[in-house]
């Protein structure tokens, strides 16, 4: 069996019912503005999919996952999806615990990822740890 629905949040969700299992397919043009996770919505609850990658001009992610877990999740039967901004790539505010910051000042032990950053202008910075993480868009 086989189910298709818009995406809350723009887009669309293939289910397709496998034996035990589910695939589903869910992608959304992609407009430049941030890294979007998508959900499964069923009856009492949501599971995460992931976050949408690009490919083929389009946001698209692909999953097979068991029937059992998505019923734990309380997504089974399916009864739509979303896609959610959940990193902006908006320059003008960090997310919160984050900081914009100038890759220059920064050390990095491999040089392609001192290169990269470079390119950047700036980049977003977190401390975590003894060490940090840095978010950089992409295309």
């Amino acid at each position: 069996m086989e189910w298709r629905y818009a995406l809350e949040g723009g887009g669309s969700l293939t289910v397709e019912e496998a034996g035990l299992r589910a695939v589903l397919t869910a992608e959304r043009p992609e407009d430049g503005r941030g890294l979007y996770k998508a959900y499964l919505r069923g009856p009492s609850g949501r599971a995460l999919l992931g976050t949408l990658a690009p490919e083929g001009g389009r946001l698209r992610v692909r999953r097979t996952l068991t029937l059992d877990d998505l019923k734990r999740q309380g997504a089974w039967p399916p009864v739509g999806g979303e896609a959610e901004l959940a990193f902006s790539f908006g320059r003008d505010r960090a997310p919160a615990g984050w900081r914009w910051t100038d890759p220059a000042g920064l050390r990095f032990g491999e040089e392609a990822l001192r290169a990269m950053a470079a390119r950047q202008g700036r980049v977003l910075l977190r401390s975590e740890g003894e060490g940090f993480l840095l978010a950089c868009p992409f295309s």
